[in-house]
């Protein structure tokens, strides 16, 4: 079973699809994309979890729902909004304890890279440039963040600063850098600790395209599929554990029409008969028997001549009639404006069975063909003339 069809079961053991919910539904929906277009295997979709792939998975929301999005400033680039609000906060880690760094004066230069402390005290030491080139860079990242996080808004920005420490170089530049605008602006509130730009007004800004619209789940849709499929195999002991005994006449007959009306030449019998027992149509016991008829028949003075005539061979070829009639004769070999039409029949002579060849042979000289017509009987081997 695939990871998909795994989970799904689980799921309905655990009963967690008695009422609908999105979180499990979310979850079966990437399980099914996995499944599909990287692996089935548990395993693997075990370790893809395991590498922060759960930190990023997230219920996608319409977009006429009336819900906050949150998301990281380089997600949202591109992206535009009616109001934004933007959390100005230190990083876990803004500056890096540590930093590697390359030098080429001895004896540094023996090794590749080295890693030195990135503190204040080191920005003179031998490293120095090199830790304040790193946390330039840095900061020049830091405001290339902010840039784009404070330029998705379309009508309001709100800011709320929420770092409680200056430590960080690239913090501390980005709070001198906006509290500069904010001074020569003289918008501070003290009272309330804000600064205001613009009107506050009521938000008016609408979707240019259209939205799509949602509507709750009603019913958790899972199903057993191992109820509804049923495999039919054609040779009737095909699992079944029984002493070998001889086919059945009609089921043998049969068999060997089927296979006749596959072959084109006295070289597609092993062909023909592989094809049936991978099937399901032929036990691999009976091949040898089943070979021995069809060559006696292919092989047979009066019938060879039919498998090794020249022309466009048309086996089981169906012909569509006016009200959604279908012929199918076994076998036609088409040459020029000549028709052979060849039929097989297992059982005995019947005069339905001249009826019936009669009738293709009809069809065929409509459509423009000068047309013969034969019956082949398998056993006893006769060939019927019908001209």
């Amino acid at each position: 079973s695939s990871v998909y069809e795994i989970l799904e079961q689980l799921v309905i053991k655990l009963q967690l699809n008695d009422e609908p919910d999105s979180f499990v539904q979310t979850f079966l929906d990437l399980t099914l994309e996995y499944s599909n277009t990287i692996s089935s295997d548990l395993g693997s979709f075990i370790q893809y979890l395991d590498d922060d792939k759960l930190d990023k998975i997230y219920i996608e929301s319409a977009e006429d729902e009336k819900a906050v999005k949150i998301m990281t400033a380089h997600k949202s680039k591109g992206l535009q909004f009616p109001i934004v609000i933007n959390l100005v906060e230190p990083p876990k880690s803004q500056t890096k304890d540590i930093i590697m760094v390359q030098e080429s004066a001895s004896p540094y230069d023996e090794l590749n890279t080295i890693p030195v402390n990135n503190l204040k005290e080191n920005s003179h030491a031998t490293f120095g440039s090199q830790i304040i080139k790193h946390n330039a860079l840095e900061a020049i990242n830091e405001l290339n963040v902010k840039y784009v996080a404070f330029t998705r808004a379309e009508e309001k920005l709100f800011i709320l600063d929420c770092s409680s420490s200056t430590n960080s170089e690239t913090i501390k530049i980005t709070q001198d850098f906006f509290s500069k605008i904010y001074d020569q602006q003289s918008i501070f509130d003290a009272n309330t600790m804000t600064y205001k730009m613009g009107i506050n007004h009521a938000a008016t800004a609408t979707s240019k395209k259209t939205k799509a619209t949602s509507q709750p789940l009603k019913y958790f849709y899972s199903h057993d599929y191992s109820s509804k499929i049923s495999i039919k195999l054609h040779a009737a002991e095909f699992y079944q554990h029984r002493k070998k005994t001889d086919m059945e006449a009609k089921e043998k007959g049969k068999l060997i029409h089927e296979i006749l009306s596959k072959i084109e030449h006295s070289t597609d019998i092993d062909r023909a008969i592989d094809e049936a027992i991978i099937e399901g149509k032929l036990l691999p016991e009976y091949k040898q028997e089943i070979k021995e008829n069809i060559a006696s028949v292919i092989e047979h003075p009066e019938v060879a001549k039919f498998f090794s005539m020249k022309g466009e061979i048309k086996k089981e070829q169906a012909v569509l009639l006016p009200g959604n009639k279908l012929l199918r004769p076994d076998r036609v070999i088409i040459e020029n404006d000549r028709a052979t039409i060849i039929d097989f029949k297992t059982g005995a002579q019947k005069t339905n069975h001249q009826l019936q060849v009669d009738e293709y042979g009809r069809v065929l000289s409509e459509m423009g063909y000068d047309c013969k017509k034969y019956l082949i009987y398998t056993h006893p081997i006769a060939v019927v003339a019908l001209n």
